[in-house]
């Protein structure tokens, strides 16, 4: 059997009947809270062609002393498909954005922000660099690897955190606050972007799921600095406008889109409803991006401790030496290639791959780990697609929602999985 469940009558039986109808021996869901040992089943290799241009495959790697992984892979050729990065600023199933003819596929997307407090979220979850329809609505606070559509292509690489913007027409250049700039004075003509990326996500002890994550409102803020002035900026009919202006710092993260500071000494003195035009982010030019995302470290940075970028934004860092489901991405010549390395925590054997475990596995296929990006992994990690009208789903099949109130369950939902805020969406180019 394979770790892989088609979607079949799903809303008209129970959980453990579709998990006992795919080899799955679960006789009670809410044990899943405490054990997933009837996860850990070597899936089969296999190879199937789903349309021109996009194959699957799937195969078991054996990582030592009986633990092992599932790998679930589609290459995909740019010649006949598109790969779009699509973002919600609203959580979506996977498996949901396969509903139109030429939807092929779809992969779990980048690292966005999680918290259990449902009162005190950011305006955009995507974190640093994000174009959603040909719009930005993020800006990047440091340098990071990201998967932009483009005009005339598809760019997968490190994307520097500096651009060119203009705010009621005047010019300026911008620069990611994890970056630089963050002692001191600003240069003059330069802004310092801020936003939900710099926040900290802490964790308290909860009785039934273990942890909670929340992020503290009163340190959630600018960095306070006598000679700096932050300009937030917002939504208003469509367009990026100054919504507030603060001296000395201490602006919300969470307030607005983004924080744009200025030096004191050189205050652009920007009016309160003026217009906010992003130009340039790393080199590439906005109007010719359809879609884009930062996404996770190359392989290689992401064995070594503290990667840059990657903080106390996502909490518990998801680069420690810990065997985890991952999802990676590469590109080779005219193919983007997106893996997923499957396990469930709750098991001895089949919990996923460690950083260095995937360097290893990608150098062994003769792929160069520094051109393989992570992307969100975890209990994320999970591919869809579309094979003869059958959608069919790939990874994090043990995933549990948990229960918002101690009177309520833990419920299954391996087929739909953890809701997402970004994915990477194949689809066949018309003819």
């Amino acid at each position: 059997m394979t770790a892989v469940l088609t979607v079949e009558k799903y809303a008209e039986q129970t959980a453990e009947q579709i998990l006992r109808l795919h080899g799955y021996a679960v006789d009670d869901v809410q044990a899943l809270a405490r054990s997933q040992e009837c996860f850990a089943v070597r899936t089969q290799s296999r190879r199937i062609a789903l349309a021109d241009g996009l194959e699957y495959r799937s195969w078991c790697v054996e990582l030592g002393q009986d633990s092992f992984t599932n790998v679930f892979q589609l290459a995909v050729d740019l010649r006949a498909n598109d790969v779009q990065a699509i973002s919600s600023d609203r959580g979506f199933p996977l498996r949901a954005r396969l509903d139109g003819a030429r939807r092929l596929a779809a992969v779990s997307g980048s690292f966005s922000f999680s918290s259990d407090d449902k009162g005190y979220q950011p305006i955009e979850p995507c974190l640093d660099l994000c174009c959603r329809e040909g719009r930005l609505v993020s800006l990047s606070t440091a340098t990071k690897p990201g998967l932009i559509d483009l005009a005339d292509g598809l760019f997968l690489g490190p994307v520097p955190a500096v651009g060119t913007l203009t705010v009621d027409g005047r010019p300026f250049t911008w620069s990611g606050s994890k970056d630089g700039h963050r002692q001191g004075t600003v240069p003059a003509n330069t802004l310092t972007v801020f936003g939900p990326a710099n926040c900290r996500v802490d964790y308290a002890a909860a009785a039934r799921t273990g942890f909670v994550r929340y992020v503290d409102r009163a340190g959630n803020v600018t960095p306070l600095r006598h000679a700096a002035v932050d300009y937030t900026v917002g939504w208003r009919d469509g367009d990026l406008v100054i919504t507030g202006r603060r001296q000395g710092g201490g602006a919300d993260l969470f307030g607005s889109a983004f924080v744009l500071r200025a030096g004191l000494a050189s205050d652009p003195r920007f009016r309160v409803g003026a217009r906010v035009l992003v130009r340039s982010v790393g080199g590439h030019s906005v109007k010719a991006m359809r879609s884009a995302v930062s996404i996770g470290p190359n392989a290689y940075d992401a064995t070594r401790e503290g990667a840059h970028g990657y903080d106390e934004s996502l909490g518990v860092s998801p680069f420690r030496p810990v065997r985890y489901a991952r999802t990676l991405v590469h590109q080779d010549g005219g193919r983007l290639c997106f893996r997923v390395f499957d396990g469930a925590p709750l098991t001895h054997v089949f919990r996923g791959v460690t950083p260095a475990e995937v360097v290893g596995l990608y150098e062994r296929d003769g792929i160069d780990p520094a051109r393989v990006y992570h992307l969100d992994g975890g209990q994320s990690s999970k591919m869809v697609f579309n094979r003869a009208g059958a959608i069919t789903v790939a990874g994090s099949l043990h995933y549990l929602r948990w229960p918002r109130h101690a009177s309520q369950p833990f419920t299954w939902h391996g087929i739909d999985g953890r809701e997402l805020n970004s994915c990477f969406l194949v689809s066949a180019r018309p003819a």
